[in-house]
């Protein structure tokens, strides 16, 4: 059967005629769309609105990039528009799915400069479920509100103003998040994370890096560095917190001043300075300051712990 004849193809193009006679689209949008289905070459700045026939708020929108730059960005509109490195990408549907993926090849980031810059920018529906994976390339998010699954193999990952529960992993990459709302899992084998202005519950785990938290609540969270360090700024817990580390340290000023706070070590040192100045020992008989369902716990093998509690 020739792909002209193909069902799926026929079914399309009676409907995007339909909306052409009811003048909701051009010939010309007709056109794109079509080469949207057919996964064809796109011109560079045209807005392919795959929304008007994907249905895209029942389905998931996955994205499968080898060593572009990827921006995404939530908007209130019901359709998915690739603004920017249309000629990069090609489109597929499924009953569950839309996907966008790289017209390269799985291995061709191994031929390609490691500074590529090619770049894809793409609004999609802010309360469609989101999966992204690339190998190399940056992945942005902005602005979405269902849930997010993202993976690098060794691009860097920043996720900005999204209320979601997300999970987030990175072999190498950096991993940053700014006013994010929701459970996480947030995981880098070898890069940095650093969470910013967000209130999360869930897992966040370094192996090699570096992991800091800023301007933040947080409650009910499992965080974790083998080697890196883990610092805690003018960030407010609630709920059943664990730091553990092995050979990094913990230091954190926390907007608490009541809770119960223990500790376990081999060979570090683990401290805890009240609000008033009071110097107490971790160990693992809890240190119970004031009225609060908070309860601290850090665990480290030769790593220090220095905890500041300070009244908001």
């Amino acid at each position: 059967m020739s792909q002209n004849n193909h069902p799926l193809r026929v079914e399309m193009e009676a409907k995007l005629s339909k909306l052409v006679d009811s003048d909701k689209i051009t010939l010309e949008q007709k056109q794109l769309l079509m080469e949207a289905m057919e996964g064809e070459s796109y011109k560079e700045g045209d807005s392919v609105e795959i929304g008007l026939i994907l249905n895209t708020e029942e389905r998931d929108l996955v994205i499968q990039f080898i060593d572009e730059n990827v921006e995404i960005i939530g908007t209130n509109d019901t359709q998915v528009s690739i603004t920017k490195g249309n000629q990069y990408v090609q489109v597929e549907k499924t009953t569950k799915s839309v996907k966008i993926q790289s017209k390269k090849g799985e291995m061709s980031h191994f031929f390609h400069s490691h500074h590529n810059n090619d770049s894809i920018k793409i609004n999609v529906p802010m309360n469609m479920p989101l999966r992204i994976k690339t190998v190399s390339g940056d992945i942005v998010l902005k602005n979405m509100k269902n849930t997010l699954e993202v993976k690098s193999v060794s691009g860097d990952i920043r996720i900005n103003d999204c209320n979601s529960n997300t999970e987030a992993n990175s072999m190498s990459g950096d991993i940053e998040v700014t006013a994010l709302h929701g459970i996480c899992t947030i995981i880098s084998k070898s890069g940095d994370i650093e969470i910013q202005d967000s209130i999360v519950s869930g897992t966040i785990k370094s192996y090699s890096g570096d992991l800091s938290i800023q301007d933040s609540a947080l409650s009910d969270l499992d965080s974790s560095s083998f080697s890196g360090d883990i610092h805690i700024h003018d960030t407010e817990l609630k709920g059943n917190i664990h730091c553990k580390t092995f050979s990094g340290d913990v230091n954190a000023l926390l907007l608490n001043d009541a809770g119960e706070f223990s500790g376990s070590t081999t060979s570090g040192e683990h401290t805890l300075t009240d609000s008033q100045g009071n110097t107490y020992t971790l160990s693992s008989n809890a240190v119970k300051l004031g009225q609060s369902s908070l309860k601290l716990f850090i665990k480290s093998i030769s790593g220090d712990a220095t905890i500041q509690l300070k009244a908001k």
